[in-house]
C-alpha cells in the first residue's frame, strides 16, 4: 500500500532538508551519522532531481526567493512542505518497483500537484528497520516561484500565482490521497482506502516516541540488571498506547456507557466523556481531553456501541434449536430389510412402540384434546415460521441493499469534488481526458444510488453503518427465531403422521376378524 504523509517545516535552513536526503541520520534522534574521521555518510542508492531549481543551489535559491517577495522571514511561518510517499515493500517483487520508476513517479507527482514551487524529489531504496519500502520525498519552499495555470483542485486565487504560499488544508490533503491512491491504480501497485478513518491512528510523533521511549527503557533496564542483550527486553508504552489498552480491555465485557465509565474510572483513574455523540477521555497524568478520533475510530461512540450489542447478543441464553422429541413412526411393510431380517424388524418394532409413547406423552404434556386441535396447532406453527422466514428474507434484502449504498457512497463522495470541478470547467472535454476514471466512478455510483434508493433521500454513511449494524444483528436473532419456528413445525408435523399411523394401524386391526378360541 503506498501512503502520503505531510510535515510542515518551520526551519528556515533548508540545508538541512538536503543533508537529510542526500546523508545517514539516525531514526531516533533525527541527527546525522559520521563515521570514525567525524565525516558524515551518504546513502547509498538514492536518486535525486530538482524542478525550478538544482539541488545543490536548493537552499540559496529558496532564500533568494524568500527576500525578493519578503516573505518566510519570522519563526513560526512555514518554510518548506515535505511529502512523502511510501510504497509497499511488496511492490518491489510483486510490481517491479525500483528506486528509477519511483523517482519518475515521485517527479510527475510534484510537478502535477506542487507547481510552481522549488522543490527537491528524492527517494530513497529502503524505510526504516530496514523495512524493504520504496519510498520518495518532495520538499517544496512554502513560496511558489512562478505564475502556473490554474488547475481544478487549486481553492484559492492565490494558489496559482507566484509570490503567495503554498495552501494546505483538509480538503488538499484528501485530495492528494486520492491522487495517490488513483496512480497506484494506474500503475498496478499496492494500495488501500486512504479515504476512511484509521481504526487505530497512530501518528507519526506517537510512533517516534514509542520508539524513543522503547530504547531509552531498555537502556535503562540494561543499566540497572547488567542484562545480557538476548535477556527478555520490557515494552515501552505511550500514554495513548495505554489509554487504547484500557479502553479494549474495559470495553470487552461491558454492555453500556455507563458501566465503560464506571470500569475506566475504578479500575485505570480515566474519565470518558461525551459531547454531541463524540467520546473523549481524560487520564490521571493530563488535564487536557484526547479524543477518541486522536485514538482511532474503534475507540468512538458508533464502534464501541456496535460491541455493546455484539456483548449483549454473547450475554443473552443463545436460542437453541430444539432436538426432536418425537420421531417417525416406521412403516415396518415398506423396509425390504425389516422384511428379510426378523431381528431388525423386532428392533424397529420396539423403536416404534418408544416413538408411539413419546407421541401420546407430547399430546398429553401440551393438552391436545383431540386430531383436530393438532391439525390447528400444525397450521399455525406454518404461519409463525413462515412469518418469521418473510422477516428474515426482508432483513437480509434491506442489509444486501445497505452494503451496496454504503460501497457507492463511499464512490460517490470519494470523486464528487472531481465531479463539481468538471461541471465548471471551461473545456470540459480536455478536463474529462484527463479525469475520466475519477468521472466514470462518480457517474456510475450516483447511478447506483439513484436505483437504490428509488428516490428517497440517502442517508449519511454513518448512519448507514449504524444501520448494517443494528440489521446483522437482526438477522442473526431473526434466523435463530426461524430456525426455533422451523424445528417445532416439523416436530408437530410428526407427530401429526405418528398420530395417523397409530390411528390406521388401530383401525385396521378393528377391521380383521377375531381369532375363535376352541
Amino acid at each position: 500500500m503506498a501512503v502520503i504523509k505531510h510535515i510542515a517545516v518551520k526551519n528556515s535552513r533548508y540545508e538541512n532538508a538536503i543533508k537529510y536526503l542526500e546523508y545517514q541520520h539516525n531514526e531516533l534522534t533525527n541527527k546525522p551519522i559520521r563515521d570514525d574521521n567525524g565525516q558524515l555518510i551518504a546513502r547509498e542508492g538514492i536518486l535525486i532531481n530538482g524542478i525550478n531549481c538544482i539541488p545543490s543551489t536548493f537552499s540559496r535559491d529558496c532564500k533568494e526567493l524568500n527576500e525578493k517577495y519578503g516573505k518566510n522571514n519570522s519563526k513560526e511561518e512555514i518554510k518548506a512542505h515535505h511529502y512523502i510517499l511510501s510504497f509497499d515493500p511488496r511492490d518491489r517483487e510483486d510490481n517491479g518497483l525500483t528506486v528509477e520508476r519511483a523517482q519518475a513517479l515521485g517527479i510527475d507527482f510534484c510537478k502535477e500537484h506542487f507547481p510552481g514551487h522549488q522543490a527537491i524529489v528524492c527517494t530513497h531504496p529502503d524505510g526504516h528497520n530496514g523495512a524493504g519500502n520504496i519510498h520518495v520525498h518532495i520538499v517544496i519552499n512554502s513560496l511558489r516561484m512562478v505564475d502556473v495555470e490554474r488547475k481544478p483542485f487549486m481553492e484559492l486565487p492565490s494558489d496559482s500565482l507566484a509570490g503567495f504560499k503554498h495552501h494546505v488544508s483538509d480538503n488538499y490533503l484528501e485530495y492528494l490521497k486520492r491522487e495517490t491512491m488513483l496512480m497506484c491504480q494506474r500503475e498496478n501497485l499496492y494500495q488501500v482506502d486512504l479515504l476512511s478513518p484509521a481504526k487505530m491512528r497512530i501518528t507519526d510523533r506517537e510512533y517516534w516516541a514509542a520508539r524513543r521511549g522503547q530504547v531509552a527503557l531498555e537502556n535503562q533496564v540494561k543499566e540497572e540488571s547488567k542484562a545480557s542483550d538476548n535477556s527478555e527486553k520490557p515494552t515501552f508504552e505511550t500514554r495513548l498506547a495505554s489509554l487504547r489498552k484500557a479502553i479494549t480491555a474495559s470495553v470487552k465485557d461491558s454492555h453500556s456507557v455507563d458501566e465503560l465509565r464506571d470500569k475506566l474510572l475504578e479500575n485505570y483513574g480515566i474519565f470518558l466523556f461525551e459531547s454531541r455523540g463524540r467520546f473523549s477521555y481524560q487520564i490521571p497524568e493530563r488535564e487536557k481531553l484526547i479524543s477518541a478520533r486522536k485514538l482511532g475510530t474503534d475507540f468512538d461512540r458508533p464502534f464501541i456501541e456496535a460491541f455493546f450489542r455484539k456483548n449483549a447478543k454473547q450475554a443473552s441464553k443463545d436460542i437453541a434449536v430444539p432436538k426432536p422429541f418425537v420421531k417417525l413412526i416406521v412403516d415396518l411393510e415398506a423396509i425390504a430389510k425389516a422384511q428379510e431380517n426378523p431381528k431388525y424388524a423386532q428392533r424397529v418394532t420396539i423403536t416404534n412402540i418408544q416413538e408411539a409413547a413419546k407421541t401420546l406423552l407430547f399430546i398429553e404434556e401440551n393438552g391436545i384434546k383431540d386430531r383436530e386441535e393438532l391439525i390447528t396447532l400444525l397450521e399455525s406453527a406454518g404461519k409463525d415460521k413462515n412469518e418469521k422466514h418473510e422477516k428474515l428474507k426482508a432483513t437480509e434484502a434491506r442489509l444486501k441493499t445497505v452494503n451496496l449504498l454504503i460501497k457507492y457512497s463511499g464512490q460517490y463522495y470519494a470523486n464528487k469534488k472531481v465531479y463539481s470541478d468538471y461541471l465548471k470547467a471551461k473545456n470540459k472535454a480536455q478536463f474529462r481526458a484527463e479525469h475520466d476514471a475519477e468521472i466514470t466512478l462518480y457517474e456510475a455510483a450516483r447511478r447506483q444510488l439513484k436505483e437504490l434508493s428509488g428516490g428517497e433521500k440517502i442517508p449519511t454513511l454513518q448512519h448507514l453503518k449504524e444501520e448494517k449494524e443494528s440489521l446483522t444483528v437482526s438477522k442473526n436473532e431473526l434466523y435463530e427465531e426461524y430456525s426455533f419456528t422451523r424445528a417445532k413445525q416439523k416436530e408437530l408435523q410428526t407427530v401429526v403422521t405418528n398420530v395417523d399411523k397409530v390411528l390406521l394401524e388401530k383401525d385396521r386391526i378393528d377391521r380383521e376378524p377375531s381369532m375363535s378360541i376352541e
